[in-house]
């Protein structure tokens, strides 16, 4: 038998949901950036000119960050400020699929600022560069690239299983559920955090490196370096 909410439990355990002018003020910003959003991805959709798939991807991250805003934090402070039982109920059945849909949520969103970075990066090297890593420009290599992406997603997403915490309505517990085959244990703890760190790293040095790519085109095109 599950344990009845205690509202003061978890006013000590997560004060953070508490509603406050300032939770309004973001959840205005949020509510037109979705709206926003839905108009631009709608507009590059039809026109489909140039450009417009980096556009579009760029509208769709911003999308999913601010309706996730929404139901993760506005959503939840309104269910604690009325202290309304069903909702709350309802809020932790979801936590566990919730943190799931989180872990597939980052894992796209990573891939997809990892490709744009990379795709800008190539355009700013050498057609014999582009060619070589086509797979980040080539519109039909990308669709497989992105295929490649969901299969990792989805496998991340299913075997994420979260427990949950002591008080399950602020969040659940960090330390996901071993699965019992030793195989996808392994997969579990240590395959799938691998990944997530090294596309981290790659996302990071990405960053870092058309600075340096900027910085020597500059140079090449300067008078000085022609002359010699």
């Amino acid at each position: 038998m599950e344990k009845p909410l205690s509202w003061v439990l978890i006013d000590r355990t997560c004060p953070e949901f508490q509603l406050n002018a300032w939770d309004f003020v973001f959840a205005i910003v949020a509510v037109i950036g979705v709206i926003f959003t839905c108009i631009q991805m709608g507009q590059f959709h039809k026109k489909k000119e140039e450009g417009g798939g980096l556009l579009g991807t760029l509208a769709a991250c911003d999308f999913l960050v601010c309706f996730f805003y929404i139901l993760t934090y506005f959503a939840t402070s309104l269910i604690f400020h009325f202290r309304n039982n069903f909702f709350a109920e309802f809020r932790v059945h979801a936590q566990r699929s919730g943190k799931s849909v989180k872990v597939f949520y980052d894992t796209i969103m990573s891939f997809m600022i990892f490709c744009l970075i990379v795709e800008r990066f190539l355009w700013t090297c050498s057609s014999r560069t582009r060619l070589t890593w086509n797979v980040f420009t080539d519109s039909k290599l990308k669709i497989k690239l992105t295929y490649v992406a969901m299969v990792y997603a989805f496998l991340s997403f299913f075997i994420g299983k979260f427990k949950p915490s002591d008080v399950p309505f602020c969040d659940i517990a960090s330390r996901p559920l071993l699965l019992d085959i030793e195989a996808l244990k392994i997969i579990q703890l240590y395959v799938v955090p691998g990944i997530d760190v090294l596309l981290c790293v790659a996302i990071q040095s990405s960053l870092s490196s058309p600075s340096f790519v900027f910085q020597k085109l500059d140079k090449e095109k300067s008078p000085s370096f022609r002359r010699k």
